[in-house]
C-alpha cells in the first residue's frame, strides 16, 4: 500500500510539473538547488562530529565512509566526497565559511583536501577562490611534488567482440545434415533451445578477434593540451561523438607526412610533370546539343572565404546568446547558420548573414523559426 501511494504521488508530481511555465520551472529548480546546497552544508558538520565522537565504531562500522554507505544509504562516490569535505572543514573551519558564501565549490574542496596544510592554507585558499574546477586542479598541482612520466610505447593486445549477421536455421545448416554445423575457430556457438522451425532465427554469433596495439604514454605541456582541444573541436564534424586521442594524432601525423615526406613530395612533383607533358586535346568544335537549363542563382554553398571570415569573427565558438545574455561558447560540432535571415526565407551567404552555432543550438533555432514538428519530419527524411 505504501509503495502504491508513493507511486501515485510521484505521478501526480510529474503531472504538476508539466503544467508549469518555463519561468516557473526554472525558478523552482533554482530554489531546490539552493535548498540542496544549504542542506549539504548542514550535513557536513554533522558527519565531522560523528567522526570526532567515533560513533560509527561503536555501532559496528569500520569507517565513516562505511557508515555513510551501509547506514545512511549513500553510494560510494557520494559518501567519499562528503566524508572528505567533512574532514576538511573540521581541520580548517575557514573552508566552511567560504562554502557558505559560495566563494568555493564542493569540487574545489575535494581537490585541495590532500594538499591543504596549516602552512599553505592562506595562500592556497586565496588562489582558488572563485576559480573553475580545471583552474583549481592547475593551482593544486603546483603544491605537489613534481612527477616525471617517461616516454614509452608498450605492446598490448585488445580484444574485440563482433556480432555476426543472424541467419535462418535452414540456411545455417547444410542440406541433409541432422545436426547444425560445428562452429568455426574463434566463434562462440549459440545456445541450443531445442527444435525450431525453419522460419526461426538463430541468436547472433559472436566472433572474438585479437588486435595488436600499443600503450603509448608521455607527458604533455599546456600548449599540447590546448592543441588537442582545438583538434578535437576541429574534427567534431567528422567524429560527432568526439575524436579519440588515436584518431587525433593519426590525423595530424598523416597531414604532416603528406606534406613533408620527401618521397611523397617527389611523387606529387612527378605527377605534375607528367600532367604537363601529356598532349592537349585537339580543339574541335563541340557538337550542338540541347541547351542546358539555367543554373539556379541561389545556392547553399558558402565560399571558403566567407566561412573563414565567420569563423574568425565568432572566435571559433558558438555565437548563440540566450535571453538572459548568456553566450554558449561551445567549440564542438560547430555549424554555420544563416542569421538573421534564414536561407529558406531569402537569406544570403554573405558573412554578415552567417554565424557559428553548435549542433544543439542550430537545431533549437531552426525549431523556433520553422516549428518543432516540421524539423522532426525534416530530420526523419535525413
Amino acid at each position: 500500500m505504501s509503495a502504491e501511494y508513493h507511486s501515485a504521488q510521484d505521478a501526480s508530481s510529474l503531472k504538476s510539473l508539466k503544467s508549469l511555465s518555463d519561468k516557473e520551472l526554472i525558478g523552482r529548480l533554482r530554489q531546490l538547488i539552493r535548498k540542496e546546497r544549504a542542506l549539504t552544508l548542514e550535513i557536513l558538520p554533522h558527519l565531522a562530529e560523528v567522526e570526532r565522537r567515533d560513533l560509527y565504531t561503536r555501532w559496528g562500522y569500520s569507517s565513516l565512509t562505511d557508515y555513510c554507505i551501509s547506514h545512511l544509504g549513500y553510494c560510494e562516490s557520494k559518501a567519499w566526497r562528503r566524508v572528505c569535505a567533512a574532514r576538511v572543514i573540521s581541520r580548517f573551519p575557514v573552508v566552511y565559511d567560504l562554502l557558505e558564501t559560495e566563494q568555493l565549490t564542493f569540487s574545489a574542496v575535494i581537490a585541495v583536501a590532500t594538499t591543504l596544510t596549516p602552512q599553505n592554507k592562506t595562500e592556497l585558499l586565496k588562489r582558488i577562490v572563485g576559480k573553475s574546477q580545471s583552474e583549481v586542479k592547475r593551482v593544486v598541482a603546483e603544491y605537489r611534488p613534481p612527477k616525471t612520466i617517461p616516454d614509452q610505447a608498450r605492446p598490448t593486445v585488445v580484444i574485440r567482440s563482433i556480432l555476426a549477421q543472424t541467419l535462418p536455421v535452414a540456411d545455417a545448416s547444410p542440406v541433409g545434415a541432422g545436426e547444425p554445423a560445428e562452429p568455426k575457430v574463434g566463434e562462440i556457438p549459440p545456445r541450443s533451445e531445442g527444435k525450431k522451425s525453419s522460419s526461426d532465427e538463430r541468436p547472433p554469433k559472436q566472433t572474438i578477434s585479437y588486435e595488436r596495439m600499443y600503450d603509448i604514454r608521455f607527458a604533455g605541456d599546456e600548449e599540447l593540451l590546448e592543441l588537442m582541444k582545438w583538434m578535437r573541436s576541429h574534427l567534431s564534424g567528422r567524429y560527432p561523438s568526439g575524436a579519440s586521442y588515436q584518431e587525433m594524432f593519426k590525423h595530424a601525423l598523416r597531414y604532416v607526412r603528406e606534406r613533408e615526406d620527401p618521397a611523397r613530395r617527389a611523387e606529387r612533383r612527378q605527377q605534375r610533370q607528367e600532367k604537363q607533358k601529356s598532349p592537349k586535346k585537339s580543339a574541335t568544335k563541340p557538337k550542338k546539343s540541347a541547351p542546358k537549363p539555367p543554373r539556379p542563382k541561389r545556392t547553399r554553398h558558402i565560399p571558403v572565404k566567407e566561412q573563414d571570415t565567420v569563423w574568425v569573427r565568432d572566435k571559433g565558438q558558438c555565437a548563440y546568446v540566450g535571453p538572459g545574455g548568456k553566450s554558449c561558447t561551445a567549440t564542438h560540432n560547430l555549424q554555420i547558420d544563416h542569421y538573421p535571415v534564414p536561407y529558406a526565407r531569402g537569406g544570403t551567404n554573405a558573412a554578415s548573414n552567417l554565424r557559428l552555432l553548435c549542433g544543439k543550438h542550430n537545431r533549437f533555432t531552426a525549431e523556433e523559426v520553422y516549428g518543432r514538428q516540421h524539423m522532426a519530419e525534416y530530420h526523419r527524411r535525413e
